[in-house]
């Protein structure tokens, strides 16, 4: 595979889509950036959503797979940057259709520059710009087949990694940006409910906890001059799963804009308005 980049990885996904010459239907799950749906219909294709599965997060599988044999294109994202081996699914949409472009989409999945992994997707996301998992200052890059390339595809080769380190992401340093997160993270963790935070392996992007009363406590803390985000909001109304998700996670800030003192705050006006 080639390491490709450009400015966002919604450029990466829109050469990708052009030079590919895929124009057709492509699959998606209901709980992705509208940015994602808007480059998909702007270079040409039709998106087509699909509820994800509760245990997984991500794309029902076997959803998934009834919509495989009539599309162009699967776009599989890891939802809150889950880095589970989802490989057996994409052969098995590989199986149900040979020429299928399956673009995996890690966008909010911890930043991998190892050019010698093997998978069946034809494009591999990331992506290190504002809100991502690391704020690197990168823009998006990605891995992509050499029989998909194209001229379009991107510049290639100049991210690389130097003794773990990111090179030409406007000087940040890499370590003290996990280290920063890694101690807001502690601070969720010891402080917040465990019956509200999500698993281990959805907090890979921002720290995640279900609320029954997801508005007020977004209210409440942006009345003290905090922050925290809901998640996407499914693009269609037949998807109850990814609206339940919608309806009930709130996405707590790690990055280094958001302080050690804001967090603790954040725990304080989160467990003041908790509705059980």
């Amino acid at each position: 595979m080639r390491l490709v980049h450009a400015y966002r990885a919604c450029k990466l996904l829109y050469d990708f889509i052009v030079s590919n010459d895929i124009v057709g239907k492509i699959l998606l799950p209901a709980n992705v950036c509208s940015d994602v749906v808007e480059t998909i219909i702007e270079a040409g294709s039709l998106p087509e959503f699909v509820d994800i599965d509760m245990s997984t997060l991500c794309m029902d599988e076997q959803e998934t797979l009834k919509g495989v044999a009539y599309s162009k294109a699967l776009l599989f994202v890891h939802t809150y940057g889950v880095e589970s081996d989802f490989e057996g699914f994409f052969h098995r949409a590989k199986d149900t259709n040979p020429e299928i472009a399956i673009i995996d989409d890690k966008c909010l999945c911890w930043p991998d520059l190892h050019t010698d992994l093997s998978t069946e997707a034809d494009l591999v996301l990331y992506s290190t710009g504002a809100k991502k998992q690391l704020d690197l200052g990168g823009g998006g890059y990605g891995f992509v087949k050499c029989s998909r390339i194209d001229s379009k595809s991107g510049n290639g080769n100049s991210m690389i990694l130097n003794n773990g380190e990111f090179v030409g992401c406007q000087g940040i340093d890499y370590y003290r940006v996990i280290s920063h997160r890694d101690a807001i993270s502690s601070i969720y963790e010891k402080n917040l409910p465990f019956s509200i935070q999500l698993p281990k392996q959805f907090q890979k992007w921002r720290f995640n906890i279900v609320v029954n009363n997801k508005e007020d406590v977004l209210k409440a803390l942006f009345a003290k001059g905090l922050y925290a985000s809901g998640h996407y909001k499914p693009l269609t109304n037949s998807c109850p799963n990814a609206w339940w998700l919608y309806d009930h996670v709130v996405n707590l800030f790690e990055d280094g804009y958001y302080t050690e003192e804001q967090a603790i705050k954040t725990c304080i006006a989160i467990n003041d308005n908790l509705v059980v």
